[in-house]
């Protein structure tokens, strides 16, 4: 199994919609066909991602939104730009108890470290850079 994120296909989308309308639904998480549309297009236009968690077949997803595309119900606690917002996660039913919807939270939490301390590294050579020259 690979937890990751890669680019999707329209064949991707149908599979992770299909995946999280037959598990996805449950007492506290009600789907629309809206709200699911609305989190693929932040997918497609890079405002959001897609961590997946595959063999051969998708076996469940994480959906992780960036800054100001996180809802807005989130600004009351926290400045939206530095915001990472786990979405949706969903494992197929056939496959719940082993332990994905664990690593797909982890990827999650770790994805958006790394690219800050990518980007703080980034700024800090800068910094330096620009003292010496």
């Amino acid at each position: 199994m690979n937890i990751h994120s890669r680019a999707l296909e329209e064949k991707d989308f149908r599979e992770m919609k299909a995946l999280l309308l037959r598990d996805g639904p449950n007492e506290w998480n009600f789907l629309t066909e809206e709200s699911i549309e609305y989190q693929f297009q932040l997918i497609k236009e890079g405002s959001a991602e897609a961590i997946l968690a595959e063999s051969d077949d998708l076996l469940g997803f994480a959906v992780l939104i960036y800054g100001e595309f996180c809802p807005d119900k989130l600004e009351k606690y926290t400045d939206l730009p530095a915001v990472a917002y786990i979405n949706d996660v969903v494992v197929s039913k056939s496959h719940s108890g082993k332990g994905i919807g664990n690593k797909l939270l982890t990827e999650c939490v770790l994805k958006p470290r790394a690219a800050a301390l990518k980007q703080s590294i980034s700024n800090g050579m800068k910094k330096i850079w620009h003292q010496q020259v």
